[in-house]
């Protein structure tokens, strides 16, 4: 079964498949242009590719961003429903125990585990690249494609106003500098069409 097919049997809705198909790709970019110690390139791109499978668990289908008829939000709420009862209401439990059911090796599940921005900190100390590739691409695409960390925090934000994400931002750029060091192309000349074009390519594997 390829990528494309999981996403539709597990009925990801097209923006989430969207998100993790870039975060995907910008991984794929940067571990090709890798010049650091070896590291493993598949498990960092099947995690990118799978590490949001649940997140439909906190959508708000009434958003007018979604711009969705009345029996879309019908359909897709009782998606999420279906999600919740067979899953958990824990986005991070529900996400382990699809890449679980679609035999993800251990290695991937381990990475995905750990995809949490809070986790940030600890990478860093423990120097855990293959982790911290996986968590700095999921920081840096947005709701419509890839980001500067400093356009992304500001987006969430704004979003988010009672938020304090100044820690945040402080651990992302130290992320983004200790990544930077070992890839021989610039972090942030990296564009949509660069990870749009791989789209088709990342969709097309076999899992």
């Amino acid at each position: 079964m390829n990528v494309a097919q999981i996403y539709v049997q597990y009925k990801i809705p097209q923006n989430l498949q969207e998100h993790m198909l870039r975060v995907a790709a910008l991984s794929q970019i940067l571990t090709e242009n890798w010049i650091g110690k070896l590291l493993d390139k598949e498990a960092i791109l099947q995690t990118c590719l799978f590490h949001d499978m649940a997140n439909i668990i906190k959508f708000n289908f009434n958003n007018p961003v979604f711009k969705m008829t009345p029996e879309e939000i019908r359909y897709w709420q009782a998606v999420r429903q279906e999600l919740v009862k067979k899953y958990s209401n824990n986005i991070h439990a529900a996400t382990l125990a699809i890449c679980q059911e679609i035999n993800l090796p251990e290695t991937v599940l381990d990475l995905v585990n750990k995809l949490e921005w809070s986790n940030t900190p600890a990478i860093l100390k423990n120097k855990d690249l293959e982790s911290g590739i996986t968590v700095y691409c999921d920081m840096r695409i947005g709701p419509f494609g890839i980001m500067s960390l400093k356009n992304r925090i500001a987006d969430l934000q704004a979003r988010n106003p009672s938020a304090d994400y100044s820690q945040t931002k402080k651990d992302a750029v130290l992320l983004e500098e200790t990544l930077q060091e070992q890839i021989s192309i610039s972090v942030n000349s990296i564009t949509d069409p660069q990870l749009n074009r791989l789209f088709d390519q990342l969709s097309r594997r076999e899992v």
